[in-house]
């Protein structure tokens, strides 16, 4: 007589299984366990390793498939909440903020900063042929930015109305390297 505990779950039936005369599957659990047919004796646990046979569980297709999701859930929150604390550091509510902030603004060598005690200016100057102030951005301390090609005030550059009170070190860049790139369609408004 060989003892089921020899035998590894999958080898041991718990339930018949029929089908009735509808064509329906019954199921009953069995009074006597019993052992399928061709099953051979594999855990042996007081014996040497090479006598037992290791059970290799296999993750199903569904149970992967959400692992795979809640991992990809976990990238994208966590992505976000970097993104989050980076906005946080790029954010400022008042002019001592904006000052403190405005050090880790990157900015191309297109661009001069002139920073004053109740503004920061950004200038592009031409030089050809006499040195022109071509673009200004100016926020004062109350933070309104406001915009100039030549002496004209722009009043929206991108998705910005002008003028606007500024909060954010990337609007800053965003509009510094929007303006950067529109050169061909401001030299057009000068003809």
């Amino acid at each position: 007589m060989v003892c089921l505990h020899h035998f590894a779950d999958e080898d041991v039936l718990r339930d018949a299984a029929t089908y009735d005369e509808k064509g329906e599957l019954v199921t009953a659990k069995l009074q006597q366990l019993r052992i399928k047919d061709g099953a051979v004796p594999s855990i042996f646990p007081n014996c040497s390793k090479y006598l037992s046979k290791e059970v290799i569980h296999r993750t199903s297709p569904e149970t992967k498939r959400k692992q795979k999701e809640n991992l990809q859930l976990s990238a994208v929150l966590n992505e976000s909440l970097q993104t989050a604390a980076l906005f946080e550091q790029e954010a400022f509510e008042d002019w001592d903020e904006l000052n403190s902030c405005i050090k880790n603004l990157k900015v191309s060598s297109y661009w001069d900063i002139i920073k004053r005690d109740k503004c920061i200016i950004f200038l592009h100057i031409s030089t050809d042929p006499s040195p022109v102030i071509e673009k200004s951005i100016v926020i004062d301390s109350s933070l309104k930015l406001t915009i100039h090609v030549e002496k004209l005030p722009l009043v929206k550059v991108g998705n910005f109305s002008l003028p606007f009170v500024c909060n954010n070190i990337c609007d800053i860049e965003d509009i510094l390297t929007t303006l950067e790139n529109c050169v061909p369609f401001l030299n057009q408004l000068k003809m």
